[in-house]
């Protein structure tokens, strides 16, 4: 089936002429995928030990996440349209059709940060129905990020792609799909208001108490970034030598997500004794490693102790809104009295960091 399913796209070891989208390698594998005549063909080469390649041969990776889509498909979930897959000895190849008009949810994120917006109701709730759709029917994704869900736009439309790995899960199923939501608290859930995370736990598992499933995703959340404080610290120190920095004229700008500079537009100045002001720099880069959400600080003056800092919006969140923002604050292990509450000019209630206590 896999062979003659591959065939109609020719010689699919074969990539002259196509566009090479992707390209990987570490000390196991070899990985590119190409684009070509409305097909994406992901292929790998194993190049790992003696052992480890010869498992390959009577395991194929490409086989392997062919039936992962398949299981998908049968379980109602959105996935890649799978054409077939092949292999020859240390080599494998998987074709699937290409989802035009789609974009990664990770980079529609990003498109609604920098233009200002937050998530619709429509766009989370379509997340959502495919994140609890994966519980329901007890499947586990390893690799479940937002670089691996595409979408429609801002209206949603969802489909799964590069699903290796996947499988049903019938041991340790809670822990797992703690893992997969953990994730998503990093990089998706950290771009949105506690309120509305709450509403999109909901949504995914409405037969559970919300409130206490968000607290233990916290928790697990919490203990995830203390186990891997060492590694936020590597990354820290890279920070200090301004390898996620650019300097242009006496100013220090921050690198947003997408690697460019983020301006001091919309932003208020704020003048501190120099020791200060790059205590609160450096502190502030290390909230985005936890992903608080705050105020946070896109340049300073490296010749006087300005910040740069997003402005506010008037007002403060009610009681309810700051607790909960503390609380995070309290988990990731911070002082929570070193920390305001307020609003962001898109009505997020947001931190605003006062700095270490003296």
């Amino acid at each position: 089936m896999s062979e003659a399913a591959a065939s109609e796209a020719g010689d699919p070891l074969d990539m002259t002429g196509a566009q090479r989208v992707q390209e990987g390698r570490d000390s196991k594998s070899e990985r590119g995928v190409f684009r070509r005549d409305g097909l994406y063909f992901k292929r790998e080469i194993r190049i790992a030990p003696f052992l480890a390649a010869a498992a390959s041969r009577f395991f194929p990776p490409a086989r392997e996440e062919f039936k992962s889509i398949l299981l998908l498909r049968r379980c109602g979930i959105p996935v890649v349209e799978p054409v077939g897959f092949g292999s020859d000895g240390r080599a494998s190849i998987l074709i699937t059709r290409e989802e035009k008009g789609t974009v990664t949810v990770r980079e529609q994120l990003r498109r609604f940060e920098e233009a200002g917006e937050v998530p619709s109701d429509e766009f989370l709730t379509g997340w959502c129905e495919v994140a609890g759709a994966l519980f329901r029917n007890r499947i586990y994704f390893p690799d479940f990020h937002n670089g691996n869900v595409l979408c429609r736009g801002s209206s949603g439309g969802f489909v799964i792609v590069d699903p290796q790995g996947v499988r049903r899960s019938f041991v340790d199923h809670e822990n797992r799909r703690m893992k997969m939501l953990r994730r998503q608290y990093g990089e998706f859930f950290g771009a949105v208001p506690g309120r509305t995370v709450r509403k999109m736990l909901a949504v995914i598992a409405p037969e559970e108490d919300t409130e206490r499933l968000y607290r233990r995703l916290m928790l697990h959340s919490a203990a995830y970034i203390r186990e891997h404080s060492l590694r936020k610290r590597r990354r820290l120190e890279k920070f200090r030598a301004g390898a996620c920095t650019l300097r242009s004229g006496g100013i220090e700008y921050r690198l947003g997500s997408a690697g460019k500079a983020l301006t001091p537009e919309g932003t208020e100045a704020v003048d501190l004794p120099a020791d200060r002001a790059q205590a609160l720099w450096e502190r502030d880069y290390l909230l985005t490693l936890f992903q608080l959400p705050r105020l946070r600080i896109v340049a300073r003056d490296m010749r006087r102790g300005t910040l740069y800092r997003e402005a506010a919006a008037p007002g403060e969140p009610s009681e309810t809104l700051r607790r909960d923002l503390l609380e995070r604050v309290e988990l990731a292990g911070f002082d929570p009295r070193e920390f305001g509450c307020r609003f962001d000019l898109r009505g997020r209630e947001v931190l605003l960091d006062n700095g270490p206590l003296a």
